[in-house]
């Protein structure tokens, strides 16, 4: 009996052992899943995470390159607005000078003071007018010409011919026996010698006149003396004019002589003359009157007919 309860006991054990060898067996296999899936799971999470922090670096790539994109653009927008803003007031500068070469006079001289205002507003020079076009090249012409014929020019037409030489961008010159050349664009010379012409006429009228008032009041001076005084004011006078008129509207910019002029003034080879031996007769108030005509002095409303 007690034999027979062993081996059944054993038996049981044996039966037991396997079972649990089998229980054993499961788990594993069920842990391994497990474990295989945990795996599984952190791949993923390290992948979507990888995808996510990638997302991240294109965003934020595609970003910088939209702001340095809209950087550029908008830098070449502004050139671009500011390029076409300059050529609109290039041609309308151009459109203006074209104005000078009219037949009347008043409208020349103020087409030419308008062109100088623009240009000095928004600080474009001759050249840039110049560059922009060769059409506008080829129509210039460079002209020589005489605006006083004389065998023997006074020092006042010389002094005269400088003045209005330099504000109407025209080299004046003196050859002995013919007279005062103007060399300068075709258009400048025949404003300039208009204007010479009746600022001289202007000035020898109101000198002579002076003279006749006041020639009987000074003693022991010549007539020719007393002019001297009144035209050197009156040339002062002028000279002052023009300066306060070139710094008051910036026309220096416009003023300065074409190219083709200072190349064709080279070209010419002149010779500076000495200046001319003048006779006065110290009157102050003769340059003074002077002085104050020549400041008053308006190439646009004739002084005298």
């Amino acid at each position: 009996m007690a034999a027979e309860a062993i081996d059944a006991a054993n038996e049981r054990v044996q039966q037991t052992e396997g079972e649990a060898a089998i229980v054993r067996e499961q788990t594993d296999k069920e842990l391994n899943e497990m474990s295989r899936e945990l795996n599984e799971m952190r791949e993923a999470l390290a992948r979507e995470k990888e995808a996510r922090e990638q997302s991240t670096r294109v965003a934020s790539f595609a970003e910088q390159a939209a702001s340095v994109a809209g950087r550029r653009l908008g830098k070449r927008e502004i050139e671009e607005d500011y390029k076409v803003e300059q050529d609109k007031i290039i041609n309308k500068i151009r459109k203006v000078l074209a104005l000078t070469k009219s037949n009347y006079q008043e409208e020349a001289q103020a087409a030419l003071l308008k062109a100088q205002e623009l240009m000095a507003q928004h600080g474009i020079t001759m050249s840039e007018i110049e560059i922009s076009s060769k059409e506008v090249d080829l129509e210039k012409q460079v002209v020589d010409t005489c605006v006083s014929e004389s065998r023997r020019n006074t020092w006042y037409e010389k002094n005269l011919s400088s003045i209005i030489g330099k504000n109407f961008r025209c080299h004046p010159y003196v050859t002995g026996g013919k007279g005062i050349y103007f060399i300068g664009l075709k258009e400048d010379v025949e404003i300039a010698k208009e204007i010479y012409l009746y600022a001289l006429t202007t000035m020898l009228y109101l000198a002579t006149n002076y003279v006749k008032e006041n020639r009987n009041k000074i003693i022991r001076i010549t007539s020719k003396q007393l002019k001297n005084d009144y035209m050197i004011g009156f040339l002062n006078g002028l000279k002052k004019r023009f300066e306060e008129q070139v710094e008051s509207k910036g026309y220096a910019l416009i003023l300065a002589k074409d190219a083709l002029v200072v190349q064709a003034v080279e070209e010419k080879n002149l010779i500076k003359k000495k200046g001319s031996k003048i006779v006065i007769a110290g009157s102050l108030d003769a340059r003074q009157t002077g002085y104050r005509d020549g400041r008053n002095f308006n190439e646009n409303k004739k002084m005298i007919r």
